[in-house]
This record gives structure tokens, C-alpha cells and sequence, in this order.
């Protein structure tokens, strides 16, 4: 049932806009530079970390150093 439900639903939880917009990366940026992979700000949308209109997605919140 629940993978009926998941099915159906179209919006995908990790691109939905995040409630929370007050986000870091500190943890994350720290992780790209351990493997010499430049992180900045360009990066975030090839990342889906923001969508179209600027805002943070979930998949933002879930890498943000202010993840629950």
C-alpha cells in the first residue's frame, strides 16, 4: 500500500522546497574539498540543492549542516 501510494504521487519529497531556507554546508563543503571537488554556490543547482526559483529543496535540508 505503500508503495502504491509512493507511485502515485508525483512530487518527488527530494525536490519539494524546503521549509527551512536558512541553510549551511559547512560539513558538506568540508567533505568536497577532502576529495579536491570544487563546492560553491554555481554548484547547488547542478546538485538539485536549489530548485528553479532559488529556493532550497529538501535534498538541501537532508545535506545542510541544520539537517534534523
Amino acid at each position: 500500500m505503500i508503495k502504491n501510494l509512493i507511485k502515485e504521487n508525483h512530487d518527488v519529497f527530494e525536490s519539494e522546497i524546503s521549509h527551512n531556507q536558512n541553510l549551511h554546508f559547512t560539513y558538506l563543503k568540508k567533505m568536497f574539498q577532502n576529495k579536491d571537488i570544487v563546492f560553491n554556490e554555481n554548484k547547488y543547482k547542478a546538485l538539485n540543492l536549489l530548485n528553479d526559483d532559488n529556493y532550497y529543496t529538501n535534498l538541501a535540508l537532508l545535506l545542510s549542516d541544520e539537517c534534523p
